[in-house]
């Protein structure tokens, strides 16, 4: 809903040509777009790392065994 907020006012700018001759009000539906756009980004980040499965770092030693299978001897 807010992302379609975003895309009209986007719209909006581009089809009203006549609203650029007022340049206080192209700043505050620019800020107002770029608001609505980027508003939901840290609410989706959330939600994706909830239902992502985590992957388990693996441990030091496993560095180490395969440093020592890669040497030439």
């Amino acid at each position: 809903m807010v992302k379609m907020l975003g895309g009209l006012l986007l719209v909006w700018m581009g089809a009203d040509h006549a609203m650029w001759r007022n340049p206080p009000l192209v700043v505050i539906v620019f800020l107002l777009r770029t608001m609505a756009n980027n508003s939901t980004y840290a609410l989706q980040k959330s939600i994706l790392m909830d239902f992502v499965p985590k992957v388990p770092s693996p441990s030091p030693d496993y560095f180490l065994q395969i440093s020592n299978q890669s040497t030439i001897s």
